[in-house]
């Protein structure tokens, strides 16, 4: 989720796509949509594809601003099910980065809900996965 850089990087690299489909087992399906996410326009996309259905895992990581990664929860949180999962991508703090900021949302963000964190090392400059179990 979060592509707002979407005419500059292109988000992910089309190279990528058969992987990212290859992803989908049995009857599932994936559907890449390489758009901005905090463009309104986008989110009403997704709702039409989903037709009324929610998802059972959100994996947010696209604008690492503290805005960004805010405004992609915002948005896309109330697609997910009740007992689903959201995944936050980079909550350790990257000090050679000071427009990432995701960890400080990840800080005020996992107060308010069950959480695991998938760190090896707090100090290792980057990466890191955040999970909340949506219970609402």
């Amino acid at each position: 989720m979060a592509l707002p850089n979407v005419g500059k990087s292109e988000g992910y690299f089309p190279y990528r796509i058969p992987l990212y489909k290859s992803f989908a087992t049995n009857n599932q399906k994936i559907r890449l949509i390489r758009k901005n996410s905090h463009n309104p326009a986008t989110l009403v996309q997704i709702k039409k594809i989903l037709k009324k259905k929610e998802i059972d895992v959100l994996f947010i990581d696209g604008d690492h601003s503290y805005e960004g990664v805010k405004q992609d929860f915002e948005m896309y949180a109330p697609l997910v099910k009740k007992n689903g999962l959201i995944v936050f991508h980079d909550i350790v703090v990257i000090p050679s980065d000071q427009n990432c900021n995701v960890n400080k949302f990840w800080e005020e963000i996992k107060k308010s809900y069950d959480y695991k964190e998938f760190v090896e090392n707090w100090e290792q400059g980057n990466c890191g996965i955040g999970v909340i179990y949506k219970n609402t």
